[in-house]
């Protein structure tokens, strides 16, 4: 937990050392030191974690800079060996109080996923500028015992389309922790308040995951939130168990997509082929190139949500070259739902949505449980679904496990998955892609793939030869995909790799995008 010695703590390279300078207790802490060109963390692997738990993680921390965030990081693995690239689950920020110049005891709470075998603990300074902090004393608690089953549902809005009949509940039993699960009956309820509307009682296990399809005519209301209720008995009839999930069928699937999940604009249909990264940058244009390598829609004005003129005139500028705009609503680390862009992101969807170029929304780069709250993503989700019934609010990340977090709160679901720098695995993107099938084959969201076009990383100097890239096409389309994204840092300038770092997206001390 502490500092006075090694303690099985790593840290990262120029970002972070064992500290005498200040301590909570005893002599030594860990200093986190973050400036632009490094990221600054302590962590630490520990085992014996229990899929379906609830823990909570600890520290007193002290932050003596203005500038910088703290946070707990949790990367959880499927192999207590930690082979990362292959065994990695899922990973999450946790939020935390904001630090001050004082010791301060933060902590944080979260769910140890289904199969998880072993944990990374990150101590975690972020910040735009130069910042520091110190931690200490390092605790982490079993707060409640772990979960009989994990509960999910295909959607939580659900479309009104005539087409879309039926939802469909899914339960997962905890069985590396419980190898009795066969012996269980499950009830399955929706109800509207206390009055039941659905009833499966008696269900029984006789493999690991359990599927209960519902008719979405039971969701008659559009302005009601629904419940849908799992209780879980032993043999004996003893309540192990109860879990809970809200649902609704507030809107219509945008107008931009049909009901098969292929998009039109207007009335034709059309096949987004997203360009990342590609701007405007004054000395020369990307949008001439892009549109000649086939790219119709861009990410476009970030950092614009404040100056509804400037998204305008972005606009105009992408529908004479005859692109369209995946808008960005955010900036830097703030959502376009934080508190200091909501007001701004009101204020500007009234005002584009019936611009010719407008293709969809973006409100958050890769968003992930502790980067932005599922309260917020659904408030975002009703005001911007409310406001506009054609364009789709759009997201990616990286993992097969994103497929659900997306999937609830956005009309596309994105991947990011970059085979060949990342993981090297051929069928990587397909693998992805199927994640997403439990969440889109009944309503059928239309899911994209961005694809690598560039070396990835110091760590994977790797740079996808023209097959590959096919290979990478063929895994979109024959999983599903609706549409296909290109992501290319430097392009042909990257192969002078020894003065070129990716991470930071700067050769020779300028940007090559």
């Amino acid at each position: 937990p502490g500092f006075e010695g090694s303690g099985g703590w790593s840290y990262t390279s120029g970002g972070a050392q064992r500290s005498s300078e200040d301590a909570h207790s005893g002599t030594y802490s860990a200093k986190l030191t973050k400036t632009s060109d490094n990221d600054s963390y302590v962590y630490q692997k520990v085992t014996g974690i229990q899929a379906g738990a609830i823990y909570r993680v600890g520290a007193w921390v002290k932050r003596t800079t203005d500038a910088g965030v703290y946070r707990f990081h949790i990367k959880y693995f499927n192999d207590p060996d930690i082979q990362e690239k292959q065994t990695q689950l899922k990973q999450e920020d946790l939020p935390t109080e904001d630090t001050t110049n004082e010791w301060t005891y933060v902590s944080a709470d979260f769910e140890a996923p289904d199969e998880v075998a072993a944990i990374r603990i990150y101590c975690r300074l972020y910040s735009d500028t130069d910042a520091t902090a110190y931690v200490d004393d390092v605790s982490l608690h079993l707060v409640e015992a772990p979960k009989n089953i994990f509960l999910a549902t295909d959607q939580v809005y659900y479309y009104r389309d005539s087409d879309v009949t039926t939802g469909t509940v899914r339960l997962t039993a905890n069985s590396s922790v419980y190898p009795e699960y066969t012996a269980w009956k499950t009830d399955v309820k929706i109800l509207d308040g206390e009055t039941e509307l659905f009833s499966k009682t008696g269900l029984t296990f006789t493999e690991k995951e359990r599927e209960v399809d519902f008719p979405l005519s039971l969701l008659s209301d559009p302005q009601k939130d629904y419940t849908v209720a799992a209780c879980v008995k032993a043999a004996d009839g003893t309540v192990l168990m109860e879990s809970e999930k809200t649902i609704c069928r507030r809107f219509y699937r945008p107008t931009m997509i049909d009901a098969e999940g292929r998009f039109n604009v207007g009335g034709e249909d059309f096949m987004p082929v997203i360009g990342y990264h590609v701007y405007d940058r004054g000395t020369w244009d990307d949008y001439d190139e892009a549109k000649e390598l086939g790219v119709n829609v861009v990410q476009a004005c970030y950092g614009m949500t404040g100056d509804p003129d400037r998204v305008i005139a972005e606009l105009d500028k992408l529908q004479t070259k005859g692109l369209m705009a995946l808008v960005c609503l955010y900036q830097n680390s703030d959502s376009g739902w934080s508190d200091s862009l909501r007001e701004y992101t009101k204020a500007l969807i009234p005002l584009i949505k019936v611009h010719p170029a407008l293709f969809g929304y973006c409100l958050i780069d890769e968003p992930a449980p502790g980067k932005l709250g599922v309260e917020d993503l659904s408030a975002a989700y009703e005001f911007i679904r409310s406001e506009d019934s054609v364009h789709p609010l759009y997201a990616c990340n990286q993992k097969d496990y994103h497929a659900e977090w997306l999937s609830a709160y956005h009309d596309i679901i994105g991947f990011d998955c970059y085979p060949y720098g990342w993981s090297g695995k051929e069928s990587h993107i397909s693998n992805v892609l199927q994640s997403a099938e439990f969440y889109t084959q009944n309503i059928k969201k239309p899911v994209v793939t961005i694809l690598q076009f560039f070396q990835h990383s110091e760590a994977s100097p790797y740079f996808p030869s023209a097959n590959e890239m096919r290979n990478m096409l063929y895994q979109n389309y024959l999983a599903g995909g609706k549409g296909i994204g290109l992501f290319a840092i430097g392009s042909e300038r990257v192969t002078d790799y020894e003065n070129f770092n990716c991470s930071r997206y700067k050769k020779g001390g300028t940007n090559c995008l």
